[in-house]
C-alpha cells in the first residue's frame, strides 16, 4: 500500500464495542432486503471478491454463501473483529468455496470485485480517495461502494457523511468520487433510497489493452 490512511473518525461508540452490542442473528441479517439488494448486484458482476471493512463478518460471509462464489477475503484493522468475523464464519459458513480474513493489506490476492459496505462514509475526503484507490489495485473487473443516504432511518455512527439537501446527494457523492469519475459508472439510491450504491470499472481492461498494445 502507498500510504496508510487514517483511522476512521472516531464514533460515538468505538466500532468493536458496537458491533459485539449487535451481532444479532445472522439469519436475520442474511434475510433482509436491503442485504439481498446489495449482494445480488455483487455476485451479479463476478466470483471472487475482497471486502474492505469485514467488520462482524455478516456481509462477507453471506457473500460466500452464495452457490457460484469461489473466495471472498475480508480485511478489517480491528483484530478484534477479525476474531469476530472467523467465529461468524465458524456458525454460519455453508459455501463451497474459501472465506478468509486479515489485518494485513499485503496478504489478500487480487479478486475480480473489491467492496465495501457502509465504509468510506467514516473518511475525510483525502482518505475517501487514497481508500479506493486501494481498493482498486486489487480488483481486477471493479469496485463497488455502499453507503447510507439522508433517507436512513437509523441514528448516525459516526461521520456518515449525509448530504441534508434534498435532491442534491447524488451530485455530493459524484463531487466526492471526482477522482475516478472516468470509470463510476454507476451511482444510485436503492433499498428504499436508504443506501447508495457505486460501480467504479473499466481502467483494469484499459490496463489490459494498453499491455496487449505493447506486444
Amino acid at each position: 500500500m502507498d500510504r496508510k490512511i487514517k483511522e476512521i473518525a472516531f464514533p460515538k461508540k468505538p466500532w468493536v464495542k458496537y458491533l459485539e452490542d449487535n451481532k444479532g442473528d445472522f439469519k436475520i441479517a442474511a434475510s433482509n432486503p436491503l442485504h439481498v439488494e446489495f449482494v445480488n448486484k455483487l455476485v451479479s458482476m463476478g466470483n471472487t471478491f475482497i471486502e474492505f471493512g469485514s467488520g462482524s463478518g455478516y456481509m462477507s460471509t453471506y457473500v460466500a454463501n452464495r452457490s457460484h462464489v469461489k473466495s471472498v477475503q475480508g480485511l478489517d484493522i480491528y483484530p478484534e473483529l477479525i476474531k469476530m468475523a472467523n467465529e461468524t464464519k465458524d456458525q454460519n459458513f455453508l459455501g463451497a468455496g474459501a472465506l478468509d480474513y486479515t489485518t494485513d493489506p499485503n496478504d489478500l490476492k487480487p479478486a475480480e470485485i473489491v467492496y465495501s459496505d457502509g465504509l468510506i462514509e467514516h473518511y475525510e475526503d483525502d482518505d475517501i480517495v487514497e481508500l479506493i484507490e486501494q481498493m482498486k489495485k486489487l480488483a481486477t473487473r471493479a469496485v463497488v461502494i455502499n453507503m447510507p443516504s439522508m433517507f436512513y432511518p437509523w441514528t448516525q455512527f459516526g461521520n456518515e457523511r449525509f448530504c441534508q439537501v434534498k435532491g442534491q446527494e447524488l451530485a455530493y457523492w459524484e463531487k466526492k468520487l471526482e477522482p475516478f469519475k472516468e470509470h463510476l459508472t454507476e451511482l444510485y439510491y436503492y433499498g428504499n433510497k436508504f443506501f447508495i450504491l457505486g460501480v467504479i470499472e473499466g481502467w483494469a481492461k484499459k490496463q489490459t489493452n494498453k499491455k496487449n498494445s505493447k506486444r
